[in-house]
C-alpha cells in the first residue's frame, strides 16, 4: 500500500492528533509495532517524526500495519478512524487484530482468562520492572525466588538478562508482553523513572486490565503512590509495609514470595 501526497498529509495530521507528544507516539510504536521510534527517526520535531514514520512504513511495506497499530492504541480518535476508512480499513478490524511481531503467536487484545488457559502448562514467566537505583533489592528478591524457580513454577526475567549488542527496548517489550506475572518494584526511584512509570507500568496495567497478566506491586521503600495506576491492586509485602522498614529483610522477602506463590496458585486454579 502506498499513499499519494495528500493521503500522506492526512495520515500525518491524524497521527499528530492521536499522539500529540513524542512520548505518546513512542509508546504506540513500541507497544503495537515492537519498534524503537528513535531507531526509525531521530527527528526531535514531532511533525517531521510523523512524516518519517509514514515514509518508513511505506518503504518497509508496513503502512497498513502502522495504521492498524495506531487505531489499536487510540481507537477513539476521529481523524485516525476517518483516514483508516479512506484506506479501506475499519476500526473493528484494528481492535480485533494483533500486532505483526516476528516469531510470536497471535494473542487477542482482550483475550480474557483464555490467555492463561492456553499458556498455563509450563512455568509462569515473571517480568521484574524496577529502577536501576534499586538493583540491590532486585538481586535480593531474585535469591528469594529460587525455590519457586527450582520447582519450575516460574522463570523470571529482568533487563540484566539482555544480550549485549541487541536492541534493549525491543527485548524489554517482548518480555513485558509475554510475561504472565509482572512485579513492580516500587520506590521513589521507580516513580521518578519515565521509562518505568510511563512505559513499563502503563503496559503492565493494560495487560492486567485485559486479564492477560497479573500485576503485583512490591513496595521497596516508602514513597507516595496514592492514586497511581496500580493503587487499586493488593501490594506486597503484608499490609503494604515497605521492605526497608522490616526489621528483618528475610521476613519481608518471605512475605513477598508467599504472596507470589498464592497468586500462582490462583492463576493455576482459574484454568
Amino acid at each position: 500500500m502506498n499513499l499519494n501526497g495528500l493521503q500522506q498529509k492526512q495520515l500525518q495530521e491524524a497521527l499528530l492528533s492521536a499522539f500529540p507528544t513524542r512520548q505518546d507516539m513512542e509508546m504506540m510504536v513500541l507497544f503495537q509495532l515492537n519498534k524503537n521510534l528513535s531507531a526509525i527517526t531521530g527527528a526531535s520535531n514531532l511533525q517531521y517524526t510523523a512524516f518519517e514514520l509514514i515514509r518508513w512504513a511505506m518503504a518497509e511495506g508496513r503502512l497498513e500495519e502502522l495504521v492498524m497499530a495506531a487505531l489499536r492504541q487510540n481507537s477513539q480518535n476521529p481523524q485516525l478512524v476517518s483516514v483508516a476508512q479512506q484506506l479501506g480499513l475499519s476500526k473493528e478490524q484494528a481492535i480485533s487484530s494483533v500486532s505483526a511481531k516476528e516469531g510470536e503467536s497471535p494473542i487477542p487484545i482482550n483475550a480474557g482468562s483464555s490467555v492463561f488457559s492456553k499458556k498455563a502448562s509450563g512455568p509462569f514467566e515473571v517480568f521484574i520492572s524496577y529502577s536501576h537505583q534499586n538493583r540491590k533489592y532486585r538481586d535480593e528478591l531474585a535469591k528469594h525466588l529460587s525455590n519457586l524457580r527450582n520447582q519450575k513454577m516460574i522463570t523470571d526475567w529482568f533487563d540484566g538478562d539482555i544480550v549485549p549488542g541487541t536492541e534493549w527496548r525491543t527485548q524489554i517489550m517482548q518480555h513485558l508482553n509475554s510475561a504472565r506475572i509482572i512485579l513492580l518494584l516500587v520506590s521513589a526511584d521507580f516513580m521518578a523513572s519515565e521509562f518505568c512509570y510511563s512505559i513499563e507500568l502503563t503496559r503492565a496495567i493494560e495487560r492486567h486490565n485485559a486479564n492477560e497478566a497479573r500485576v503485583i506491586p512490591i513496595i521497596l521503600r516508602a514513597t507516595d503512590w496514592e492514586g497511581a495506576p496500580f493503587a487499586h491492586l493488593l501490594v506486597l509485602p503484608d499490609e503494604g509495609k515497605p521492605v526497608s522498614r522490616w526489621s528483618s529483610s528475610d521476613d519481608a522477602y518471605d512475605s513477598i514470595v508467599r504472596g507470589i506463590r498464592k497468586a500462582i496458585k490462583d492463576l493455576q486454579n482459574s484454568i
